[in-house]
């Protein structure tokens, strides 16, 4: 719930109006004995008064012209200027706000940058002893000061870890559960200023994918849709209560959305102004909340949605008035920016690690992306799926039956250097060869599947003997390019 008070002017005060606030959606104003409740939107200055001249002329009918019109216009005049004014301050501070941070996190993205050259052609092993050992460091920065962050920031930075797990599109969902107090909202509020993480205190359903006609183009709803700005970060907001209290028909909205994106492949909506806006693909996050309970009607309605969110409930300890004084010392400030500074170093390290496969906003690997050897490039003979990272280069596939060219992002095959490394290095291997030819087939058959509706199945067997085939001329000839047919021998 947030309550705002407007500075009354000693003009208006003379007028009997003692105190303006705006609570959630409402205005309250205080003209003794009167109590005005008013609608308030925000961004619309026209609808917020017109709600208003009507609560005021109401009030006047029914208890003899107490405000008088000559007042309530001057009242209707002096809150238009208060509230343009007070809009405009706060849109400057949130700009100034946004503009620190984005400094901050360049200075941060630098700072990686130049230990990547620093420390340019350092091994696995050494990387792991310095990531291990500044996990130590801040472990103990964080005992030394703020001990009881020291469990919820183990469990945020597992969740934040979930991006790097090589292959996972699943996103995590997770909410962090604890008392009041109980330094929830600092656990989150320390990747705030990371470069990989979004961060905001609340958040609509509708921000997702927006229909607002506020914007001048269509175009530039793209700039405000929330899902894009969170796709490979962690999502931090460290407060849900006002998703949980929503009515149950505005909260079973709200989690079948969440449950949506929840999949980890995109959203789509339909409104009567834009029609259809859609992020399709794979959308790929982490989300860490905090509450301090979860409502059964919560329980209820994910029962019917699906269960999508993840609970982690803080150690519930006795807090006392010393606890808190301490925790309200002087130095608070100071013991957070000491345990951030320990955390970023632990961040920067892990970002310089040499086996990792780095990813570009849009998902995709990029050129300069080093591959575990041990890892990566081992394949199991007879099991589907993709088990190796896609590239930049693109082989489409066709569907013989229909004759219809797949020519969509699902229908490209991406990957062509990395697949010729994989199979030039299994090429005396015919298990790995073969298992390298299934995962290709199980990725078109997949296109196509998705693009015609057809049941892979029922092309494995036309469709094997030619990726085989053409793989082995692909590889031994081509640099990038190949077009593949279902069906054909290349």
């Amino acid at each position: 719930m947030r309550l705002y008070d407007f500075p009354v002017s000693d003009e208006m005060k003379t007028l009997g109006f003692s105190r303006v606030y705006k609570k959630d959606k409402n205005l309250v104003i205080y003209n003794s004995p009167a109590v005005i409740t008013s609608r308030y939107f925000s961004g619309d200055l026209q609808s917020t008064l017109h709600h208003l001249e009507k609560a005021l002329m109401n009030y006047d009918k029914s208890n003899k012209n107490h405000f008088g019109n000559e007042n309530i216009q001057r009242f209707l005049r002096w809150f238009a200027e208060l509230d343009i004014k007070t809009d405009e301050a706060h849109e400057d501070a949130a700009k100034e706000v946004q503009r620190l941070e984005t400094i901050q996190k360049e200075r941060i993205l630098d700072e990686i940058s130049q230990l990547k050259v620093t420390h340019a052609g350092i091994s696995g092993d050494e990387w792991k002893i310095g990531l291990v050992d500044r996990l130590e460091k801040l472990r103990q920065v964080v005992q030394d000061n703020i001990p009881d962050l020291w469990v919820g920031l183990e469990f945020e930075l597992s969740c934040l870890r979930v991006l790097n797990i090589h292959g996972c599109t699943l996103p995590i969902i997770a909410i962090i559960l604890g008392r009041a107090a109980g330094g929830k909202t600092q656990v989150i509020s320390l990747l705030r200023q990371w470069p990989y993480a979004y961060y905001t205190d609340t958040h609509s359903a509708k921000s997702w994918i927006t229909h607002t006609t506020s914007v001048k183009q269509p175009e530039d709803l793209e700039k405000i849709d929330m899902l894009p700005r969170v796709k490979n970060k962690i999502f931090c907001t460290p407060e849900w209560a006002p998703i949980f209290t929503l009515r149950e028909d505005d909260l079973k909205a709200t989690l079948g959305i969440i449950t949506r994106i929840a999949d980890g492949q995109g959203l789509a909506s339909i409104s009567g102004v834009y029609g259809r806006r859609a992020y399709e693909g794979t959308h790929m996050f982490a989300w860490v909340g905090a509450a301090v309970d979860v409502p059964h009607i919560v329980y209820k309605v994910l029962g019917t949605l699906g269960q999508k969110l993840y609970f982690f409930r803080l150690p519930f300890d006795v807090i006392t008035t010393d606890n808190v004084n301490e925790r309200l010392g002087s130095d608070f400030n100071t013991k957070f920016d000491s345990i951030q500074v320990a955390l970023f170093d632990y961040l920067k390290w892990f970002e310089i690690g040499p086996d990792l496969v780095h990813d570009n906003r849009d998902g995709e690997v990029n050129d300069d992306s080093l591959f575990d050897q041990e890892k990566d490039l081992k394949f199991k003979s007879g099991v589907p799926g993709n088990r190796f990272k896609f590239h930049d280069d693109d082989i489409v596939c066709k569907d013989a039956i229909n004759k219809k060219k797949l020519d969509l992002d699902s229908g490209k095959i991406r990957g062509a250097r990395l697949l010729k490394m994989k199979w030039d290095r299994d090429k005396d291997d015919p298990n790995a060869k073969q298992c390298i030819a299934k995962q290709f087939c199980y990725r078109i058959l997949d296109a196509m599947f998705k693009l015609g509706g057809k049941d892979p199945t029922l092309d494995m067997r036309l469709l094997y003997p030619s990726i085989l085939n053409g793989l082995e001329k692909y590889c031994s000839i081509l640099p990038k390019g190949m077009r593949y047919y279902a069906g054909e021998t290349l």
